[in-house]
């Protein structure tokens, strides 16, 4: 697990012995400095895996010294100099960023290092970069798709060894493995974004918009009706309520007309651009349904991003797709968990409330799988026991106590770590039954933009840890801000837009439907809104059916008068 405290104490280790060498040896080859620093602190510092460094590999601009890939997909090019090519930087302690084409190009064999590892990226189309000697370190943008030249963009610097000691925990965010994969890089150099329109809301142009309702007589009456049909009902778990009163449709166009007005719901044409589709109705074999179920038969993992403006049915379509449409397929060919962040964590927190969620979902919809029982453990850290047999297990028999009881204290800790244990355990236990996991992430939407940023790219990375197929429900506007940042272009994703149900029909629905539950059951009607008790009998007292009457008369009467029409 990586851990910036121990990170911080290697690299003073680096410091120490790469000095003592310097000061051994005088001049020393690239080779060395790779070998004795770069190396060492982006593996053993950095936290990144040998998996996915590439090193020299070659491009028609010459050999990368290193490639830095997070989930398979390369994302920074280091240029290493031996250590020493000295880089002259200005002395500004209170400086921590130059402008590249600036005070950075004036000196020759930091200049040369720049344009070198820059050749690199542009050749291979990778965006970020990092010169350096062992000693300073370069980070840069140097492939940008913005109206901003990247000789004007400016580069993070860190001139000395013993500087990235002194601001370790800024080294640390910006480069290591876990904070470049959660977006670090993107942070530091993304485009500031100027709205190019003043936007209004229809509630700022009317007049008392502010002035309290007055309630009718027939409001305290109606209130349970009123909130069981009429509210949200995404959290609502009765199957009848997600059949009968959800509609969904792909335009708006027949409201158009009843406005007499050119109003319509088509995807944005942001969205259509970046290749979004419609989730089409529930017999649309070419929308989202039939994407989900192609997607299952595959190995690989795959992120879907399902979206929608405010109020059009993302979280109910997802728990309908859960509990209806797509109840078959889940249950017969996936493990399938829900994350829901209408209570979000602290963001530090994200990863290990994701991951705990999962694990939770585990544990109770999969009970009878038993997938934590002992012998299946030991199938998933296979290799970390592997390994332990070969030194500190090597004096003890398998199967003994003595063996039992050293390996718990590993397994033990493995099992801490939810980042790596949850992963393994979820692939483990769906390729023992032949099944794909599937995750859904539902109201992000609702949290701050920087804030859902950081969920996509932790999605992305939850999404290649478990194979998993994932679908975030995001809002349009939050996609466009995110992909106006160039958050989501290093990443492949699927993208599903669902429009807006239109207000007549639905409205009619809920209102047919509760007219339905009346007819077909008085006396039990107001026993499913939660105002009667029938003291666990199969029927209400005869008394009681008049009460039904009374709500339907009501409900009639509001109708009759223009209320509900």
């Amino acid at each position: 697990m990586a851990d910036p405290d121990k990170a911080r104490e290697e690299l003073r280790v680096i410091i120490d012995e790469f000095k003592d060498f310097c000061d051994a040896n005088g001049s020393i080859s690239e080779a060395d400095t790779r070998a004795k620093v770069i190396t060492r602190v982006l593996t053993n510092v950095l936290y990144w895996l040998e998996k996915d460094l590439d090193r020299e590999d070659h491009t028609e601009a010459g050999r990368m010294d290193y490639r830095l890939k997070v989930l398979g997909k390369p994302h920074v090019v280091v240029e290493a100099k031996r250590e020493g090519i000295v880089f002259t930087i200005p002395v500004d302690g209170s400086r921590k960023t130059y402008i590249i084409g600036a005070s950075l190009s004036s000196d020759k064999p930091t200049k040369e290092a720049i344009d070198q590892v820059r050749a690199y990226c542009d050749e291979e189309s990778i965006r970020y970069a990092i010169a350096t000697n062992g000693h300073s370190w370069i980070v840069f943008r140097a492939v940008r798709d913005d109206s901003v030249g990247w000789r004007k963009g400016h580069a993070r610097v860190f001139p000395s060894l013993q500087s990235i000691y002194d601001n370790f925990t800024e080294f640390w965010n910006l480069l290591s493995y876990q904070q470049i994969a959660g977006g670090s890089l993107n942070t530091e150099f993304s485009t500031t974004l100027k709205a190019s329109r003043e936007l209004h809301r229809v509630v700022s142009l009317l007049n008392n918009a502010n002035l309290p309702l007055r309630r009718n007589k027939y409001n305290t009456d109606l209130q349970p009706l009123i909130r069981l049909i009429f509210e949200d009902i995404a959290e609502q778990n009765e199957l009848d309520i997600l059949q009968r009163r959800y509609i969904h449709t792909g335009t708006l166009k027949s409201v158009a007309n009843d406005l007499n007005m050119i109003i319509t719901e088509a995807i944005p044409t942001f969205l259509t651009d970046d290749g979004a589709k419609p989730v089409g109705a529930d017999h649309d074999r070419g929308g989202f349904l039939r994407s989900i179920k192609d997607a299952v038969a595959i190995t690989r993992g795959e992120l879907f991003l399902l979206l929608g403006g405010i109020g059009s049915g993302k979280s109910t379509f997802l728990k309908r797709y859960q509990k209806t449409i797509g109840k078959a397929l889940l249950d017969e060919k996936s493990l399938w968990f829900v994350v829901d962040f209408i209570r979000p964590p602290d963001e530090s927190m994200i990863e290990h409330f994701v991951w705990s969620k999962v694990l939770d979902d585990l544990r109770s919809r999969y009970k009878d799988h038993e997938c934590e029982k002992t012998k299946y453990i030991k199938e998933v850290f296979a290799d970390d026991i592997a390994a332990l047999e070969l030194n500190v297990l090597s004096g003890f028999k398998e199967g003994t106590r003595k063996y039992e009881t050293e390996l718990s204290k590993y397994r033990r800790e493995w099992t801490s770590d939810l980042s790596r244990y949850v992963p393994k355990l979820v692939q483990a236990t769906c390729k023992r039954l032949g099944l794909k996991p599937v995750l859904f992430i539902d109201n992000v939407d609702q949290l701050s933009p920087d804030y859902q940023t950081k969920v996509f790219l932790l999605a992305q990375l939850v999404t290649g840890a478990m194979s998993s197929i994932s679908v975030v429900a995001l809002r349009e506007e939050s996609y466009y801000t995110a992909n106006m940042r160039r958050t989501f272009n290093a990443y492949s994703t699927r993208r599903f837009h669902i429009a807006s149900p239109l207000f007549k029909p639905m409205i009619a629905n809920r209102i047919e439907y509760a007219l339905k539950r009346l007819d077909l059951n008085q006396a039990s009607f107001p026993r499913f809104c939660g105002l009667v008790s029938d003291g666990g009998s199969g029927a209400a007292p005869p008394g009681k059916r008049s009460m039904a009457s009374r709500w339907r008369f009501r409900v009639g009467c509001c109708n009759e008068v223009g209320l509900l029409s």
